[in-house]
């Protein structure tokens, strides 16, 4: 998900609570029911006359920053300015509010990734350190690897290795290794079968005879 969705899932949240708790109406009602001293008044002196009675006009907020690669949608941005105008909040106090929203929403979404890339330096130095195949032989052991790679998925299987990160996993760089170095005696074996089965049958059958012709 990204900043964007995340933030907007959120604040999408916030404001269906706001829809739970009444309608825009009565969150104005509220706010104008409140005296000098915060404390909600009767209800027969609530409503547009009180608010006009007492000279209370619910605050309007200019554009917001917000940090870069955070976005909140229009609508969402309006819902929470309702709410900072229901709190009577000022412009600077609002904008408190927004920063420490956008730290925490940038945080959530950074996190997964943080972590991937954490595992990813954690699998490296296993590798680097595995007794079998690490250390001075490791770049031996993942040339080894490769052509196993390349023999049996190419660009397509390592392309798929990257992106999951997977080739960096211990295990999945032992396999490769392994296999390579296993392709690779059965090449040699193959190889020298060929070169045996050249020999004439009694050679073969008799490969040690003192009494065969020599040339």
């Amino acid at each position: 998900m990204s900043d964007t969705e995340t933030a907007q899932s959120t604040t999408e949240a916030v404001a269906r609570s706001q829809t739970m708790l009444g309608h825009e109406s009565d969150a104005d009602h509220a706010a104008a029911a409140r005296d000098v001293t915060g404390q909600p008044q009767d209800d027969a002196a609530a409503g547009p006359d009180a608010e006009m009675a007492t000279g209370q006009v619910p605050p309007s907020y200019a554009d917001f920053t917000l940090p870069e690669g955070i976005e909140i949608d229009a609508q969402a941005l309006t819902a929470a300015k309702q709410l900072f105008a229901a709190d009577g909040l000022s412009q600077e106090r609002a904008q408190n509010y927004l920063d420490l929203y956008s730290t925490k929403l940038k945080e959530a979404a950074e996190a997964p990734y943080q972590l991937w890339a954490e595992t990813q330096r954690d699998w490296q130095q296993q590798v680097k350190v595995d007794r079998e195949i690490g250390g001075a032989r490791l770049a031996g052991n993942l040339a080894v690897a490769a052509k196993a790679v390349d023999r049996f998925g190419g660009d397509a299987l390592r392309q798929a290795l990257n992106v999951s990160g997977a080739g960096n996993h211990p295990d999945v760089i032992r396999a490769f290794i392994r296999i390579g170095k296993a392709i690779s005696e059965d090449a040699l074996v193959m190889g020298r079968g060929v070169a045996q089965e050249n020999r004439s049958r009694a050679d073969r059958l008799y490969p040690n005879d003192p009494l065969k012709s020599r040339d």
